[in-house]
């Protein structure tokens, strides 16, 4: 999907956490992150294969409630949106994992 799916579904449907790469066809994940943080209650976690510190801090920016470095380890993803979902987490900062 792009972030015009992501909208679309978004529009129709109530999510709890979305699920972004940063580089996507169209809009990047940031971008999108930025516009769901404003329009819509999902929460946002983050993924580039670029761990780059400056991308992380734009996402956390622009609202995203985590980032994680792939590859992603199933376990900490599951671990992860669990914590956003039923402990009402908002933030989850690079402390969290071993990133």
């Amino acid at each position: 999907m792009n972030a015009d799916d992501a909208f679309k579904y978004l529009d129709k449907h109530r999510v709890d956490v979305v699920l972004s790469n940063v580089k996507m066809p169209g809009m990047c994940g940031i971008k999108m992150t930025e516009i769901i943080k404003r329009s819509y209650s999902a929460r946002v976690v983050i993924f580039t294969g670029y761990g780059l510190e400056e991308i992380r801090k734009k996402a956390y920016l622009k609202g995203a409630n985590a980032f994680l470095n792939k590859p992603v380890n199933l376990k900490d993803l599951f671990e992860l949106v669990d914590k956003l979902c039923r402990e009402n987490v908002v933030y989850i900062g690079p402390s969290w994992t071993n990133q």
